[in-house]
């Protein structure tokens, strides 16, 4: 949750950031979390090669 929201801050998108927050608390398990997470972000593993700004520019 702190590196997809820090990312939309990062991006312009701190509303968005926010709403993601909220939505993530109010929910009641783990893997709902991560479906909202990837409503706002793509997420990707440790190997990836991109940058996380890199990442971030290409869903824009």
């Amino acid at each position: 949750m702190g590196i997809a929201s820090r990312t939309l801050r990062r991006n312009g998108m701190a509303e968005e950031a926010n709403e993601m927050c909220t939505r993530i608390r109010a929910s009641d398990d783990y893997y709902k979390a991560l479906g909202i997470i990837s409503e706002y972000v793509n997420i990707t593993g440790p190997d990836d090669d991109m940058s996380e700004d890199e990442r971030m520019n290409m869903q824009l």
